[in-house]
């Protein structure tokens, strides 16, 4: 019992030298020589984008130089971009998805699954133009203890908060966005929804007054948040108050979810794993939510492939990106049998069910990762 206290020191006191040496790294890394991004014509409508926050720090992000753009040509080719052209591809009648990865993923791989996702809403969409966003964010593996690792992303994902807040808040107020986010990367998402609604979040607030624009949708799949954050004194409690309607999945059989209270002391459910507690509490603002319980379809699984597999929540994703009418139907529950297949051989009924056959691999090598995307 006397030596509890002492060991939860040295755990926290190898937690902040574990992120003080993630921070070193990060910005010895983003100190390196860039590719200076090129000018490249206005994109066509309904166009691929790579946004890559992997040279920065995190440390500073308010000061850094901000993330590196790139853009997916007609060739299937990544051409060095900007902000200004990201901007200047504004359009309020072309809706905008952002996509955001999980944890332990390189930049090839993060190219790869926002690939699959894009390739189903433009399937979905039946002609329609949009723009889709892979926010590509440095969750490759960190080696050694998985509990501090994990810790670290969970901070990093936080930052990321501010860094996707921060792309938000510069695109035309009446460009329809949507926001579409697994593990790690569903929590960044309540943090930027948060700060949107002109709050703070992990200590960073956006400059000026909260931006006024139309309302987002965002879904939340296998979120690795709190399960209280969207409650009014929550991490994330202004996050409703930013969207129109938010999507978030719960899977009480997911087995790396069920570990979530253990990352640190105190620590509540996973908001992936429970759906959002005390619901009742969430106030006029609790019409916005649909809570879509996959544990019949995904089961006791953690990876992507299986939940993008699912179709309850894949035939939903067109809708949040304002891509298709109307709602889909608010039911919470699934009822389908889990799947028995392997991660590859879901990823292929994925890919089989948009294309109807499997997706060529992703072709020759470049800064992005992956030089090619799949059509």
């Amino acid at each position: 019992m006397n030596r509890a206290p002492g060991r939860h020191l040295r755990v926290k006191t190898s937690l902040a030298a574990a992120i003080a040496l993630w921070c070193a790294v990060s910005a010895v890394r983003s100190a390196q020589p860039q590719d200076r991004p090129s000018r490249s014509p206005q994109p066509p409508k309904g166009s691929l984008w790579l946004i890559d926050t992997r040279g920065l720090s995190g440390c500073d992000p308010a000061g850094e130089s901000g993330p590196k753009y790139w853009r997916c040509g007609p060739d299937r080719k990544w051409t060095a971009a900007n902000l200004k052209a990201f901007l200047d591809a504004d359009d309020p009648a072309v809706p905008t998805a952002f996509f955001l990865h999980g944890n332990r993923i390189d930049p090839g791989e993060a190219v790869e699954l926002g690939s699959d996702v894009y390739a189903i809403l433009k399937a979905e969409a039946q002609s329609r133009p949009f723009r889709f966003v892979i926010w590509s964010w440095p969750s490759e593996r960190i080696r050694g203890r998985v509990r501090p690792g994990v810790q670290i992303k969970a901070a990093r994902s936080d930052v990321e908060s501010y860094y996707l807040a921060d792309c938000i808040r510069q695109i035309q107020p009446k460009v329809r966005i949507s926001l579409m986010g697994y593990s790690f990367g569903a929590r960044a998402i309540g943090g930027t929804l948060h700060l949107l609604a002109g709050e703070e979040f992990a200590g960073r607030r956006l400059p000026g007054p909260a931006p006024q624009r139309a309302p987002l949708r965002a879904v939340l799949v296998a979120a690795a948040m709190d399960n209280t954050s969207l409650l009014p004194n929550g991490s994330s409690g202004s996050a409703l108050k930013s969207v129109d309607r938010l999507l978030v999945t719960c899977n009480p059989a997911d087995p790396v979810l069920r570990w979530y209270p253990s990352m640190e002391r105190g620590r509540p459910d996973a908001l992936g794993y429970t759906g959002p507690a005390f619901r009742s509490r969430l106030g006029p603002d609790w019409k916005k939510l649909q809570v879509l319980d996959l544990s019949g379809e995904v089961g006791r699984r953690h990876k992507w492939e299986y939940y993008l597999a699912a179709e309850s929540l894949r035939t939903r994703l067109a809708w949040y990106a304002f891509l298709a009418r109307p709602e889909p139907s608010p039911t919470t529950t699934s009822h389908l049998g889990p799947s028995d297949a392997t991660p590859p051989q879901v990823a292929l009924v994925v890919r089989a069910a948009v294309h109807g056959s499997p997706l060529p691999a992703l072709l020759a090598q470049s800064a992005p990762g992956r030089n090619a995307v799949r059509p």
